[in-house]
């Protein structure tokens, strides 16, 4: 019996050891696990880093050239940009420096300029004109107004300067001229001057429709290079637009005769004809001509009669 109790004994003695034993063998297995998995944690992490830190490298190495090209470009870049600046620059600055020179050039011939271009003499310094355009030939001037221009005339095309200004530049509000119908000395029965209705140009005879205007402006000179034409407005009205040079033979002075009786016998509202002043077949007459707004089969006239 007591021998059995001390293997008993004995039995649990040995038990708690085993049992001691194996939790402590489990602690440190638990352990190690617990070590190994911290392990391999912390080294693929740092592997990572290392092969992101390699691979950024890496980049960085091949891209290197590019990199080298780019700051190359962005280092040239601003002088390319300062080029194009400079260029744009010069090139704005020559374009306005020839507008101001086409704007010049126009100014001198503009209405406002008519003084600029006398002689001491008073008469027209056409060689200087010429300079500017050979077909300048004269000065229509109506004193106390802004219709003051310089007459030209092609020798080729007849229509011409019905789109093309003093300079010889295409301009849709052409200039003053005659045609070459008609002669540069004004020795014709009747001189036709022509312009284009729009604003800056023959549009400003349409003043004439208002008979205040009409009475108080009624001389107009004509400047030649040696000597100036002086004319007195007898009419200003609304006619169709017939080619006057080409239907009427004003060298036949039964002609010149019935067209002046036409031109007398005008009895629309805002036709003014002063029946004052006698003009005849003997005469010589201009004829200034613009179109109609809205009325593109009609023209307004006025009409002066030579005086001196």
């Amino acid at each position: 019996m007591r021998k059995k109790r001390e293997l008993s004994g004995y039995k649990r003695e040995s038990f708690g050891y085993r049992r001691k034993y194996g939790l402590l063998t489990a602690a440190a297995c638990l352990a190690f696990l617990l070590s190994a998995c911290a392990g391999a944690q912390t080294a693929p992490a740092g592997t990572t880093e290392e092969s992101t830190a390699a691979e950024e490298s890496g980049m960085e190495t091949a891209g290197g050239g590019e990199a080298a090209d780019t700051s190359a470009a962005q280092t040239a870049s601003p002088g390319e940009t300062g080029s194009s600046d400079m260029e744009e620059t010069e090139t704005s600055a020559a374009e306005e420096t020839e507008f101001q020179g086409e704007t010049e050039t126009e100014s001198q011939v503009s209405a406002s300029g008519l003084e600029n271009w006398l002689t001491e003499d008073g008469y027209l310094n056409l060689a200087a004109l010429q300079e500017i355009n050979a077909d300048i030939y004269a000065w229509l001037d109506i004193p106390g107004t802004d219709i003051s221009f310089p007459l030209l005339q092609s020798a080729e095309d007849e229509y011409y300067y019905l789109s093309h200004n003093e300079s010889k530049e295409e301009d849709e509000a052409g200039c003053i001229y005659t045609e070459y119908f008609n002669r540069k000395d004004f020795s014709d029965p009747n001189t036709v001057i022509y312009g284009r209705n729009v604003e800056g140009r023959f549009a400003l005879l349409h003043q004439f429709q208002d008979r205040d205007f009409f009475d108080t402006y009624r001389t107009v000179n004509i400047y030649l290079e040696d000597r100036v034409l002086s004319y007195e407005i007898f009419a200003a009205y609304n006619y169709d637009d017939r080619h006057l040079i080409k239907i009427y033979d004003f060298w036949d002075k039964d002609i010149f005769a019935d067209y002046l009786e036409t031109v007398f016998s005008q009895r629309a509202m805002d036709a003014y004809v002063d029946d004052s002043i006698e003009v005849t077949a003997d005469d010589k007459i201009i004829t200034l001509s613009t179109g109609v707004t809205g009325q593109d089969d009609r023209r307004y006239l006025v009409q002066a009669v030579q005086i001196s």
